[in-house]
């Protein structure tokens, strides 16, 4: 209950009430408290910075249309329908992987498919074989090797790496015979760009014809 005083004041006697103490319960006790774990405090609000996609690993961080954000990280949002032999996910979409090219709906090799040789469309005749994005007429001779409709170089082949049909993985390269791992260089146009590719883990920066881009390749050597 209110405290009631009486004053004198001019002469007369003045009646009033002392306010009640206002209490601001659980929410004023709250004001300014830290976010329990994960959670941080952005615009007052507790989110998880590792996959709030207005907030992607700090506050007012957003990811762009056709992103979202996994572990701090703002990566596209990729189709599930992406071949994982011959197709990469770009910027939201199915992309032929690097040293391919697509041509009529498929990715193919413009180097050693037959179908294909040198540029889309371009078929070798009967008896010919795509050697280096040429038909010719020779038989597949050595350092070439024939797998299938292809006369191909077994040490750099994603489809045929090491052997004919043992297929490399789309994130991986075929180096002397072998898949590598390889990673897109992110801020580096043109090799040497060892900076940007962890040496201390074994990836080297590597150019190739076959290549699309330069690329960190966990491997010895670059591939030819």
């Amino acid at each position: 209950m209110p405290s009631l005083l009486a004053l004198v004041a001019s002469g007369c006697l003045v009646e009033y009430s002392l306010p009640e103490a206002v209490d601001g319960g659980d929410e004023a006790d709250e004001l300014g408290e830290p976010c329990d774990q994960p959670f941080d405090v952005c615009a007052d609000e507790c989110v998880d910075l590792r996959v709030d996609e207005q907030n992607c690993g700090a506050c007012g961080l957003e990811c762009e249309l056709g992103e979202t954000c996994e572990a701090s990280v703002c990566e596209p949002i990729c189709p599930d329908d992406c071949d994982p032999v011959t197709e990469q996910c770009f910027e939201g979409g199915c992309e032929c992987r690097e040293g391919l090219d697509a041509c009529e709906g498929e990715c193919v090799q413009l180097e050693t498919d037959r179908a294909h040789c040198g540029a889309c469309g371009e078929a070798c005749e009967e008896g010919e074989a795509c050697i280096g994005g040429e038909c010719l007429a020779e038989a597949c001779e050595a350092p070439f090797e024939e797998c299938g409709e292809a006369c191909t170089l077994i040490e750099l082949d994603p489809f045929h790496c090491g052997e004919c049909d043992w297929t490399c993985l789309s994130d991986e390269l075929c180096v002397d015979g072998l898949c590598r791992p390889f990673e897109l260089l992110e801020s580096c146009n043109t090799c040497p760009c060892e900076a940007d590719c962890d040496a201390e883990l074994g990836y080297l920066c590597c150019t190739s014809e076959l290549l699309d881009d330069d690329v960190c390749v966990l491997a010895n050597a670059c591939p030819r």
